[in-house]
């Protein structure tokens, strides 16, 4: 390792729950990092959250120092998107300032700019190719997985640490390794992810990268699914709500079977709640103007080439 300044990246421990012992150096030179869910955040990042945290990293005129503008950015990604994400944002500039104790601002600066768009972009790449193992067979998977995973050179140190929980003090020893770059840390994140067979899916709707909760072939992400749940509730509602009408004025058309043109009124009202129907699926109108708009009985009566569809 080049730096004293190492995330610890542990195999599921969350330093908001365990305190981590058995780190070199003070608690400022080594990090532990939830490490998974890291992954799929910075591959998920949108525009407008790599542009909120540059604007994180943003000079304030009142900073006078690499290390005060450390610490402020530091706490300001915290606050917005957590202590991990604030931990990797800063971990190559620590490293930069240590290394080199000469740094501008504005140096300062850019290498954090650099690193969103470096995390992003890794993160990204390595949910990909975790999401393309997972949609093969189990063999191809195994094959591609091995070959990946043997390809990928990194720096990182292995330690063992104890990991005490906040809530009964009960100890549980962890692996942790230790990485010093971006690129090093989510390399190590798409090895975990494939050996430990923690799959990582591509969202079929909103194309986001996701952890499946409780099983391994899900294909939607949970927002997805509970939007999928809700429009399918409305729907049938919607649909209910059509047939409903439609057996209404189809037992219409059967008890005024005498009047002329009757089922080529039908057929055009048909065609006419069809195009209501539809409206209200887009959102276009409520339940209630579809209702209003198709449950009339004016079509019986109205000469066929006054109704337009």
């Amino acid at each position: 390792m080049k730096s004293n300044y190492c995330l610890g990246i542990t195999d599921g421990f969350d330093t908001e729950e365990f305190e981590l012992y058995g780190m070199y150096g003070d608690d400022r030179d080594t990090i532990s990092v939830d490490n998974l869910h890291q992954l799929t955040f910075f591959a998920n990042m949108t525009e407008e959250e790599i542009s909120q945290i540059k604007n994180c990293c943003n000079i304030t005129p009142k900073l006078k120092s690499v290390n005060e503008y450390i610490d402020k950015v530091f706490n300001k990604i915290k606050k917005g998107f957590g202590e991990s994400t604030a931990n990797i944002i800063t971990l190559e500039l620590i490293n930069a300032n240590d290394d080199k104790n000469s740094l501008t601002l504005l140096e300062a600066q850019e290498i954090l700019y650099k690193a969103v768009d470096s995390a992003h972009r890794w993160a990204k790449v390595h949910c990909s190719l975790i999401s393309d193992f997972f949609e093969d067979d189990l063999e191809t998977q195994h094959r591609k997985a091995h070959l990946f995973v043997s390809a990928i050179p990194i720096d990182a140190r292995y330690v063992p640490l104890a990991a005490i929980s906040k809530k009964n003090q009960k100890i549980t020893y962890c692996n942790t390794y230790y990485v010093s770059t971006v690129s090093d840390f989510f390399q190590l994140m798409g090895i975990f992810t494939i050996k430990e067979d923690k799959p990582i899916r591509k969202c079929k709707i909103c194309g986001k990268y996701f952890i499946p909760i409780s099983k391994t072939d899900e294909i939607y992400c949970q927002n997805c699914r509970n939007i999928s749940y809700d429009k399918k509730i409305k729907e049938n509602e919607i649909l209910s709500c059509y047939r409903k009408i439609y057996k209404t004025q189809n037992a219409r058309k059967q008890r005024n079977s005498h009047r002329p043109n009757i089922a080529d009124k039908f057929n055009i009202w048909k065609n006419y709640a069809i195009t209501k129907r539809d409206e209200c699926k887009n959102g276009k109108i409520s339940l209630e103007e579809m209702e209003k708009a198709i449950s009339g009985t004016e079509w019986i009566t109205q000469e066929i080439n006054q109704r337009k569809g």
